[in-house]
């Protein structure tokens, strides 16, 4: 029973892991960008808007970002020292290790992509959600 139990929370990680790649609705992306105007001076002396999206601090992508790497490592932390019975220092290091990889790997997926980038702002909200999952799974 405990590895159908843990069989589901890993289909589960597997899924948080994967919501950053979903789509979000065009509504919701409206609200997390913020549009950045630079006017240029062209060859007739006026102004050509050129438009850059910023990648915000405190945008949706980032709440979902520490969300699903808080979620990861506490499930993986408690599968690792439960069902194959590690050290629980052993299941945070590895929690945290591949709650991490895979967040890398996810921005270099994005950087191929048209249109998008390599974030590092991404990167350091997964280290937050990765940092308290590991303080809630050592509260006993």
């Amino acid at each position: 029973m405990n590895f159908k139990l843990y069989g589901c929370a890993s289909l589960i990680i597997l899924a948080l892991q994967l919501t950053p790649f979903w789509p979000v609705p065009a509504c919701a992306q409206d609200s997390t960008r913020q549009e950045v105007i630079i006017h240029l001076q062209n060859s007739y002396n006026r102004p050509v808007p050129i438009i850059h999206n910023a990648d915000l601090w405190y945008g949706d992508d980032k709440i979902r970002h520490v969300l699903s790497s808080f979620i990861s490592t506490t499930l993986l932390t408690q599968v690792g020292s439960r069902s194959i019975e590690w050290k629980k220092r052993d299941a945070k290091i590895y929690a945290a290790g591949t709650t991490m990889s895979l967040g890398f790997v996810k921005e270099l997926y994005d950087r191929r992509k048209p249109g998008n980038h390599f974030c590092w702002k991404d990167l350091a909200a997964d280290a937050a959600g990765v940092l308290i999952g590991l303080i809630i799974s050592g509260i006993k």
